[in-house]
């Protein structure tokens, strides 16, 4: 039987996941997205994946308003936050509900999302963005002024400007989504080889592949791609699948890494599969660190 569970297995695969978070809490200091998403998206909950203490982030004080993710990945297809925040205290008799926010895009008319008079007012939306964007009213009452964008298409990568006007705060804040599409692979085996699948990347990726030791192992891999230019992504070790054994089979393009731990024992094949992203908007050259923000997907994480 192949199966795929999570478990626990202290070999380099604990020293590279480590030395990626000591990146993160180093460079931008991205919270965990589970963490980021649960607080600023009242309808989103995490389920039973184990809680992570979010990191403490470092923003650049150039205004009250400032954000922890000027440079967020966004899914193709799914949706992603826009993270965004300004101080709440007080003021003249007014709170942080009566804030006004504006999210624009560079290049298009209107606006992204306007939210003022404690109401969405998207009399000047752009109409790609209908139904498509929103900020959330309680989340503005506790000084978060993020933007939710749903089912993000390639053609919403950009630059975003988060300006707010609040009783003890006011300024604007740049985000800069980039767009990009990944998967976790999925391990089979047959006739004694090994075989991980991942159904989408982009931009165009290439596979590595590792033993425990760190040491590169051939193997076969072949990319196909859709109508879209998205790639499925299929490669084989060339040598014998050993029992007991770990592979490490890592895919990265431009703007994102997946790092999976495959671990052999018996008939079962136990996986673990680790996210990071570029840290900037300039693209990723093989081998560039990474500021590591890894994603709560459940049974893919140990």
């Amino acid at each position: 039987m192949v199966g795929s569970q999570q478990g626990e297995h202290h070999t380099a695969w604990d020293a590279h996941r480590a030395e990626g978070q000591g990146t993160a809490t180093q460079s931008h200091g991205f919270r965990w997205a589970g963490d980021l998403l649960e607080h600023h998206h009242p309808h989103f909950h995490r389920g039973s994946a184990d809680h992570h203490p979010p990191v403490r982030r470092i923003c650049a004080q150039v205004s009250t308003v400032q954000t922890g993710e000027p440079f967020p990945v966004g899914n193709l297809g799914n949706d992603v936050l826009l993270d965004c925040e300004f101080d709440p205290s007080p003021a003249n008799g007014k709170k942080a509900a009566d804030a006004s926010v504006t999210w624009t895009k560079d290049g298009l008319p209107g606006v992204v999302y306007l939210y003022e008079n404690r109401a969405p007012q998207l009399q000047d939306q752009n109409p790609l963005f209908k139904d498509m964007a929103q900020v959330f009213p309680d989340a503005v009452a506790n000084g978060n002024a993020s933007l939710l964008l749903r089912s993000v298409i390639t053609e919403d990568a950009g630059t975003y400007r988060c300006s707010v006007v609040a009783p003890s705060s006011q300024g604007t804040v740049t985000v800069n989504l980039r767009v990009a599409a990944f998967s976790a692979p999925s391990f089979s085996e047959t006739n004694g080889t090994l075989t991980a699948v991942a159904q989408k990347w982009f931009p165009e990726p290439n596979v590595t592949w590792s033993n425990r030791n760190g040491s590169t192992l051939n193997a076969t891999t072949s990319l196909s791609n859709n109508s879209m230019g998205i790639f499925r992504v299929v490669t084989t070790l060339s040598d014998p699948l050993q029992l007991d054994s770990i592979y490490i089979c890592t895919i990265q393009n431009s703007l994102v890494r997946s790092v999976t731990q495959a671990t052999v024992e018996g008939t079962d094949i136990f996986t673990n599969t680790l996210f990071s992203f570029s840290s900037a908007s300039s693209a990723m050259i093989p081998g560039q660190a990474l500021v590591l923000v890894p994603l709560l997907l459940g049974w893919l994480l140990c």
